[in-house]
Formats: structure tokens, sequence, C-alpha cells
């Protein structure tokens, strides 16, 4: 996987509270929603913290125990679509698991 740069926060292996079983979990950074009562606000500021995402996806495959699948948290991930698409996208080829992608936006602005 080459192509564009991919902004990380943060990620873990073995969570429980992400998705069903154990999942790793990916938060990226940058929101400009400005949601009421978001309970994640640390996360809508982008810090340089990118890396490729061939590099991203080879250091969380590799860590920890197996998962069920990844999710993709946040900050508002699909402001980085190309990104994300390409990295769930390798994620599912290289594992044959899930990826989960939280969002605060509705069906109708993703489309």
């Amino acid at each position: 996987m080459t192509g564009p740069r991919i902004a990380v926060l943060d990620w873990v292996t073995g969570s429980r509270v992400n998705g069903p079983c154990s999942w790793k979990v990916l938060w990226v950074p940058g929101c400009s929603l400005g949601c009421p009562g978001c309970f994640n606000p640390r996360t809508h500021y982008v810090h340089d913290t990118s890396a490729t995402g061939a590099s991203l996806l080879l250091k969380v495959m590799a860590a920890g125990s197996n998962s069920e699948g990844l999710t993709i948290s946040g900050g508002e991930r699909l402001e980085q679509p190309d990104a994300i698409a390409r990295l769930s996208d390798a994620w599912r080829d290289s594992t044959g698991t899930r990826v989960i992608i939280l969002t605060g936006l509705a069906w109708e602005e993703i489309e």
C-alpha cells in the first residue's frame, strides 16, 4: 500500500469497547464538525503525527494479539477520506477481517 499519508493520534490492540470481541483501534485527529457534547474534543486538532499508510498498517497488524477487526475512530475520520479508504481496503485485503469507521456525518453527507 502506498499513497496518501494519514494523520494518526494513537492506536491500541485488544480493545473490547470499540467493536465486538477483541479489536484493534486507530484514532485519527482532525474534526471541523463541532458537534455539541462531543466526548473526544482532544482529537479535533491535527498535530504533526502523519505516517504512511503502509508503515502504519504493518505496525498495527503486527502489534499485540490477533483481532476480529479494526475500528477507526477519532476526530472525524472522513476528513481524511482517501487515506482512510486505502487503509481500510488494505486492512481487509491483508487480514480478511472487518473495519468499523465511526463518523459524525449523516449517510447523505458521506455519499
